[in-house]
């Protein structure tokens, strides 16, 4: 979002990809973000030259993860749209955490107030919209979510989609997370690895980037583009991503 495009209040990455139909793509690595039921990624200490291996891994994985999301949703795009716009087979199509074999158990993952579909990498495995030898974890112990969203004007679905991806670990709960200024740097260079459209989400006010729950604000940003996430997940997820904070 080089060249900032109000849409829905958040900015637009100049450079994120744009596909027929309106669907553009916000590439995003997590240090701490929610998705679905609730995501939560705490990155662990690594030594600088881990870090930077480490880094260079998630991007490669991200690329991957991008590309069977993108090509599968544009596959299916009528199916996900309605279950975007009114919920129709959202329990069928908007899941994390399946079986990769038969796409038992897992937790639904829509939200038709904020228009939302979540997906992570064991759906789209079993979807075949990745290879079964895709890791399940990256070089942090995360994992791969998106979270599709339709956009609305009028109180009806303008043609145009969105995606917001994730590397993080998904729980249901958790304590507090202290802020902490290596963890979050090692999320920044994971973005950066990616190129122009990864960023992270802080632990904190970051200043350009703030998470934080006296404020109520909760940003994922990158180099010149932030969205907030309150358009991605739910009050009550927010809230619950919120009491993690320490601030």
């Amino acid at each position: 979002m080089n060249t900032a495009a109000a849409q829905s209040g958040w900015s637009q990455r100049g450079s994120a990809t744009r596909h027929a139909g309106g669907f553009a793509l916000f590439d995003l690595l997590l240090a701490a973000a929610v998705a679905g039921l609730l995501i939560a990624g705490i990155m662990p200490f690594m030594s600088r030259a881990t870090e930077d291996l480490g880094s260079k891994a998630i991007a490669d994985q991200l690329n991957l993860f991008k590309a069977g999301a993108q090509a599968h949703f544009q596959a299916n795009r009528a199916a996900y749209d309605a279950a975007m716009k009114d919920g129709t087979g959202a329990a069928n199509l908007c899941k994390i955490g399946v079986n990769v074999t038969d796409g038992t158990g897992g937790t639904v993952a829509n939200d038709t107030t904020l228009h939302t579909c979540a997906i992570d990498g064991t759906m789209l495995k079993y979807l075949q919209a990745l290879s079964a030898g895709f890791p399940a974890n990256n070089a942090y112990g995360e994992q791969w979510v998106v979270i599709y969203r339709q956009m609305w004007s009028g109180g009806q679905p303008t043609g145009s989609d969105e995606a917001f991806f994730a590397s993080a670990a998904i729980t249901s709960g958790g304590g507090a997370v202290a802020a902490n200024d290596r963890r979050f740097h090692i999320a920044v260079n994971a973005g950066s690895a990616f190129g122009s459209g990864g960023g992270a989400v802080p632990d904190t006010d970051r200043g350009v980037c703030i998470a934080q729950r006296s404020s109520s604000t909760y940003q994922a940003c990158g180099d010149g583009w932030k969205i907030n996430l309150g358009d991605f997940v739910s009050s009550t997820q927010l809230t619950t991503f919120a009491n993690r904070l320490t601030n």
